[in-house]
């Protein structure tokens, strides 16, 4: 489908008044040339140019209901397509962006194949701060574009990369419109936003986009989308007031008194205006095993005003495009859905060009130090019993209500996800044989001097042969980046999750195939005087097709968390989604493959433990064949 163009028209004819009345209003003389105008219409009613005319002096005078409904009497005159996109733009310009969206949406859902509709909401979505659906709906502009150097959803995307602060996401769209040959004239406003997140001055890039609404004057589309860019969309606690207050009062508007950490000149603003109602603020750093994984910085907050002190509370703080990104998402998948005991609650939110901080509820309802499920699993005073109580508890008691609720079990192919992973696979290989491909099918383990059949192959081979073949599988709601980092406990054993910027719809059952590998692979470290019965144990997991085949598993006691959570996470999960264990083992073995590939992205596993998790894989492989 190609991107909606239209042929040049020859243009209308103009009665006399109606240039007078844009002479008039030109040289700022409004009124007068509303009075041309209505003099005008009242002998030529149907004049289509004449009342879009009239919308524009209604507008710039104020009278915003007035200017709609001479627009809506001219487009019903010129039976206008896009008069839902018109429409909304205006509602939009008044602040009604609940109104604009449902005749948008209601617009879309009789033809979506609207692309100035479906732009118009893409935009709509990003003004409202909305960057997940706007994605989406940009990727769906992209799929009705033409192939050009340069299409209106390239516009809308590098606008959402910016809102994010993600610089390099919109170096990445200039890079490319360039390469394509765009024309340099339609470059600006990429270059534009690309200067201006990388420290750029706003007062240049409110001069520049003004530039730009004046070359695009007479195409309401570009005019109105360079008319709500403004700099304080981007800046945040860093706009233009409080730069101005900053500099006539110094350090009176600073916000509270910060102590206990560090932060460059961008995060300090960030962090003072997120906590900007208190007198003073303490910082403690969150112990590594107690902190998630996500790589934002967290720390734990002790707020105090005017004599008095709450309860800590967390400041995560990171990039912008991933700290907004989750936000959005515990608004939209979290909020409502899952239990609000189970996760922390946001209690404010700011960001600047580049960084953003989020304030969350501390995890447990006193103010003592909640601990890891990771950290917990290391403790030795921490059996095995301890450890599935916990288990069961996080699945059948935290999880069960926001999977059960918010999913259903589709119909869907089940050996496709392997693609993807088979993929991973095959570039770690390569990239550990010095780019030589293999021939010989297999693969070389010096860890643990063995060979075994290439799991990238063999995946492949299963993707070709079985590809086709559907089951029943829950599908929803699910954490995303279910690890043991991101399960807190508090000192009465209450659990709660963190860390949800990977939350969203997908298999469910890959949340449980995550904490499974991360407890085998990352949480507990491999001595290398264990690795043959760790490789025994590992051929007996990836090769089960009951449940009992693994609880019966006679292990040392130091391997006995090891091989003990795993049936317990298998065990509970097949009862939480009541799938018959046969089936549950298969589709369980499939997820397990996909969580296990996904840690050799990362290059974060000592040798011998990335051996024994591609001898894993290929064990996989060889018992999904037999399948």
């Amino acid at each position: 489908m190609s991107e909606h163009r239209h042929a040049p028209r020859e243009q209308e004819p103009q009665a006399p008044e109606v240039r007078r009345a844009r002479a008039k209003r030109a040289g700022g003389d409004t009124r007068g040339a509303l009075r041309v105008i209505d003099a005008h219409l009242a002998n030529h009613p149907d004049d289509a140019q004449a009342l879009f005319e009239k919308s524009r002096i209604l507008y710039e005078l104020g009278d915003r209901p007035a200017s709609l409904d001479a627009k809506l009497k001219a487009l019903a005159l010129k039976h206008a397509a896009t008069d839902a996109a018109a429409i909304a733009d205006m509602l939009m310009e008044d602040g009604l962006f609940t109104e604009a969206e449902t005749l948008l949406r209601a617009r879309l859902d009789r033809d979506d194949k609207q692309f100035t509709t479906r732009f118009m909401l893409a935009k709509l979505l990003l003004f409202s701060n909305r960057f997940l659906e706007a994605g989406d709906e940009i990727a769906k502009l992209y799929k009705l574009s033409q192939k050009t150097p340069i299409v209106r959803a390239d516009y809308l995307a590098a606008l959402r990369f910016a809102l994010l602060g993600d610089g390099a996401g919109v170096a990445a769209i200039l890079d490319r419109l360039r390469t394509n040959g765009a024309q340099e004239s339609r470059l600006a406003f990429f270059e534009a936003l690309n200067d201006f997140l990388a420290s750029g001055d706003p007062d240049l890039f409110a001069s520049r986009l003004a530039t730009l609404r004046h070359a695009a004057r007479s195409n309401p589309l570009y005019f109105n989308l360079f008319r709500m860019i403004t700099p304080d969309l981007f800046l945040g606690a860093e706009n233009k007031l409080r730069r101005e207050f900053h500099r006539v009062l110094g350090d009176r508007l600073h916000g509270p008194k910060l102590s206990g950490a560090d932060f460059d000149a961008e995060e300090l603003t960030v962090v003072r205006d997120v906590f900007r109602r208190y007198a003073a603020v303490k910082f403690s750093a969150i112990d590594e095993q107690n902190a998630g994984y996500s790589g934002d910085r967290v720390w734990r907050a002790y707020t105090e005003m005017k004599g008095w002190r709450e309860n800590s509370c967390l400041l995560k703080l990171g990039p912008k495009f991933r700290i907004a990104i989750e936000k959005e998402k515990m608004e939209s998948f979290v909020f409502g859905k899952l239990h609000p005991n189970f996760h922390p609650q946001i209690l404010g939110f700011s960001h600047g060009r580049r960084v953003a901080a989020l304030r969350l509820s501390w995890a447990s309802i006193s103010d003592d130090v909640p601990h890891s499920l990771r950290k917990l699993y290391l403790d030795p005073r921490y059996d095995m019993p301890s450890m599935a109580s916990a288990l069961e508890q996080l699945i059948k008691v935290v999880l069960a209500g926001w999977y059960v609720r918010n999913a259903r079990k589709r119909v869907a192919r089940v050996f496709h996800p392997l693609h993807a992973a088979a993929a991973t696979m095959a570039d770690y290989l390569k990239g550990r044989s010095n780019g030589e491909d293999s021939e010989s099918g297999v693969i070389s383990l010096p860890t643990l001097a063995i060979e075994v059949p290439d799991p990238a192959a063999t995946f492949h081979r299963l993707v070709a042969e079985k590809g086709a073949m559907k089951a029943e599988v829950p599908y929803g709601l699910h954490h995303g980046d279910l690890n043991s980092r991101n399960i807190l406990l508090d000192e009465q054993a209450n659990i709660c999750l963190i860390d949800f910027y990977k939350s969203g719809p997908g298999l469910i059952l890959h949340d449980l195939a995550r904490l499974e590998v991360d407890f085998r692979y990352e949480a507990l470290e491999i001595p290398e005087t264990y690795l043959d019965e760790v490789r025994w144990m590992d051929t007996r997991l990836a090769r089960a097709t009951t449940l009992k085949e693994i609880s019966a598993l006679d292990v040392r006691r130091s391997m006995e968390k090891r091989a003990g959570t795993a049936y317990a996470i298998r065990k509970t999960g097949r009862e939480l989604f009541d799938i018959s264990e046969p089936e549950f083992m298969i589709l369980y073995a499939l997820a397990l493959a996909t969580a296990l590939a996904r840690l050799l992205k990362y290059g974060h596993l000592l040798p011998h433990v990335t051996d024994l998790l591609l001898a894993e894989l290929a064990d996989l492989g060889e018992m999904l064949g037999e399948c």
